[in-house]
C-alpha cells in the first residue's frame, strides 16, 4: 500500500535534507522525501493521500531512558506527585483503606520531601495510625528511598537488629528503631515481599501506557531494568498485534547469571522491528534528592554524608567486563560525580582488556560531571543518556546540596556535547512526566515552566532547540543501535513521525510545553489522533 503524506512543514533531522513539504511511505518504510508537487508525482496513484493542512511534522519521538513497566503498574498506585503537604497523603492513604481487605498492602509513590511541608520523624506514627493493618509503601518521585508503616517492615522482617544491607540504610531514631524511611538497596528489602501489584492485568496496563507516549509524540523508548516477565508481557502484546511502538529493552543486572551470560534471552527475532534488547542496566549510586548519589565532597546540608555505592567498584568492574567481551551493551546507573568517576575508570580498565569502540556504552543520568572527567566520556565512546527535566526539578534546591560548586559540575550538557559526545535524550519515567516536549523546552531554557530564573539556571549549558530534538531523535536512536531505521525522516527508514499543533523551529521557547500531537503515525498507519485532530 503506497500513501503520500503533502502539504506539510516536515522537519527531517537530516542534514542532506533538513525540510521538506511531503513524503511517500509504501509499506512500512518511507521511500521518498521532497516538495508535495513532486511527492505527489512520485506515488503516481496512491492508495491514501494526506493533507497535512500545512502542520508541522517531526521524527517519532524516543524516549531514551525510562522505566515502562514500572509506570504501566504504577497507574494501580496512588499518585503523589504535586503534593505540598503530608498531610494530603495521610487523607490519601487513610481513605484507600477504607476500600481496602485487611492486611492488604496500599502502594503510592511520587513524594518529594523537598516540596512536601510536614515530612518528618511523625512519618512513621501518622502512618501507623491511618493503617495499623495494611502494609504501606510509599516510593520517593526518584524511585530510590521510601517510606513505611510498621506493618511492612514486619513484612519484610525490619527491626532494630537487622542490619542495614550493602548500598542501602535502614534510617534509625535515637534508640537505633527504625523510622520507616529506607534508602537504595534498603528499599529492596521490603520490594521482595510485594505481592503481585496487578495480577492479570498486566497487558491492559502496557497497552495504556503505550497510548499514553503516542499521544505525546513517543513512538519508541528505552525501557531501563526489563526482565523476563517484562519482555513476555510486551511479547504477548505484539503476537496479538497491539504493540504500535519500538522498544529497546535493557536487562536488569540483578535479573542475570553472570556466570550464564549467554543463557540470558537477549534476542526477540520475530518482533525486530518492535522490540530489541541491547544490553545490560547497572546501579551505582542513588539519587541526588534522597542524598543518596555518590560525591566527590560532603553535601552542604549533611555534614560527612558523600552518598552511597550500591555496588562494589570491583564487582561492577568483573560484571561490565564479561558483558563486553559477550558483545553486550552496558548501560550504567551514575548520578553523582565520585560515581561518574568510578564509572569512566571502569569502562578505562574494560578498555585495556577488550575493546569497547562500537559497543556504545551508556551512562545513565550523569546529572553531576567534574569539568575534569567531561573530555573522558568522547574519548571512551561513552553515550551520556540525560533526562533534562531533572534540572528544572532540582534545581530549586540544588544549592543546598552541592553550594557553590554546583553550578560547576551539574547538567553539564553544553559541555558534554562540544566535547564530542552523542547525548541520547529521556524523561525517566515515572520519575518526571512522560511528556517530552517539558523535557526539550527544559534543554534548551533550563528554567521552569514559569519562566524562571530568568535567563536560566547555568544558562552556558543550554541546547539549542535542534540539539534538543535531535536527542529525543537521531540521537536516541543511536544509543540502541537503530539510527539506520528511525530518529529521522528519509529514505528507507521506518516510517514513524508526529503530527504537531505548531512549528517547534519558530514558536517562543516558554510555548514548546503547550505542543499538542495532533496525530502519531507508525509504520505509515495513524496510531493515535488528538479530539481536535483533522486527520
Amino acid at each position: 500500500m503506497k500513501k503520500v503524506f503533502y502539504n506539510g512543514k516536515i522537519i527531517t533531522i537530516d542534514p542532506a535534507c533538513p525540510q521538506a513539504e511531503a513524503l511517500v511511505v509504501e509499506g512500512n518504510r518511507i521511500i521518498d522525501v521532497g516538495s508535495s508537487e513532486d511527492m505527489l508525482a512520485v506515488a503516481h496513484a496512491p492508495d491514501q493521500r494526506v493533507d497535512l493542512e500545512r502542520k508541522t511534522v517531526i521524527p517519532g519521538l524516543i524516549d531514551a531512558h525510562t522505566h515502562l513497566f514500572d509506570y504501566a503498574m504504577a497507574k494501580n498506585w496512588l499518585d503523589l506527585n504535586g503534593m505540598s503537604s503530608f498531610n494530603q497523603t495521610i487523607d490519601l492513604i487513610k481513605e484507600d483503606v477504607k476500600r481496602r481487605g485487611r492486611n492488604e498492602w496500599i502502594f503510592a509513590r511520587g513524594w518529594d520531601q523537598n516540596r512536601m511541608r510536614g515530612f518528618d520523624a511523625a512519618v512513621l506514627a501518622e502512618l501507623d495510625r491511618v493503617s495499623p493493618e495494611n502494609p504501606v509503601f510509599l516510593e520517593r518521585v526518584c524511585g530510590h528511598a521510601a517510606f513505611v508503616n510498621s506493618a511492612a517492615l514486619a513484612k519484610a522482617s525490619i527491626d532494630g537488629g537487622r542490619p542495614c544491607p550493602a548500598g542501602g540504610e535502614i534510617k534509625r531514631d535515637a534508640s537505633g528503631k527504625p523510622t520507616g524511611l529506607l534508602i537504595d538497596k534498603a528499599v529492596d528489602i521490603v520490594r521482595a515481599v510485594f505481592p503481585d501489584t496487578a495480577p492479570g492485568r498486566e497487558k491492559e496496563l502496557v497497552a495504556e501506557s503505550i497510548n499514553d507516549c503516542l499521544s505525546v509524540g513517543i513512538t519508541g523508548v528505552h525501557d531501563m531494568s526489563v526482565s523476563g516477565k517484562t519482555l513476555s508481557v510486551y511479547r504477548e502484546l505484539a503476537e496479538e498485534d497491539k504493540f504500535p511502538f519500538r522498544l529497546a529493552g535493557y536487562y536488569s543486572c540483578d535479573k542475570i547469571d553472570f556466570n550464564n551470560i549467554g543463557d540470558t534471552d537477549f534476542l526477540t527475532d520475530d518482533f525486530a522491528e518492535y522490540i530489541t534488547v541491547p544490553g545490560v542496566k547497572f546501579f551505582l549510586d542513588g539519587s541526588l534528592g534522597a542524598r543518596s548519589a555518590a560525591l566527590l565532597e560532603d553535601y552542604s546540608d549533611d555534614p560527612g554524608n558523600r552518598g552511597i555505592l550500591v555496588e562494589s567498584p570491583a564487582s561492577l568492574f568483573e560484571r561490565i567486563l564479561l558483558c563486553n567481551r559477550a558483545g553486550l551493551q552496558v548501560a550504567v546507573h551514575a548520578i553523582g560525580d565520585r560515581a561518574n568517576r568510578i564509572v569512566l575508570d571502569i569502562f578505562e580498565e574494560v578498555m585495556l582488556d577488550f575493546p569497547i569502540a562500537g559497543r556504545r556504552h551508556r551512562i545513565e543520568h550523569a546529572q553531576l560531571v567534574d569539568p575534569e572527567d567531561i573530555p573522558r566520556f568522547s574519548r571512551l565512546e561513552l553515550i551520556p543518556s540525560m533526562q533534562f527535566v531533572h534540572c528544572v526539578s532540582d534545581m530549586p534546591w540544588i544549592k543546598s546540596r552541592l553550594g557553590g560548586r554546583g553550578l560547576k559540575i551539574a547538567y553539564p550538557w553544553k559541555s558534554l556535547l562540544s566535547s564530542g559526545c552523542v547525548i541520547a535524550g529521556g524523561s525517566d519515567m515515572p520519575v518526571e512526566s512522560v511528556n517530552p516536549f517539558l523535557g526539550i523546552y527544559s534543554a534548551v531554557t533550563r528554567q521552569s515552566p514559569d519562566g524562571m530564573p530568568p535567563g536560566g539556571w547555568g544558562a552556558d549549558q543550554r541546547l539549542t532547540l535542534l540539539e534538543a530534538l535531535e536527542s529525543f531523535t537521531i540521537n536516541a536512536a543511536y544509543a540502541s543501535f537503530r539510527e539506520d531505521s528511525l530518529g529521522s525522516l528519509k529514505r528507507g527508514k521506518l516510517a514513524d513521525f508526529v503530527i504537531i499543533s505548531d512549528d517547534i523551529l519558530e514558536i517562543p521557547a516558554e510555548k514548546i510545553p503547550e505542543l499538542r500531537v495532533l496525530g502519531t503515525v507508525q509504520d505509515g498507519n495513524i496510531v493515535y489522533t488528538s479530539d481536535d485532530s483533522p486527520f
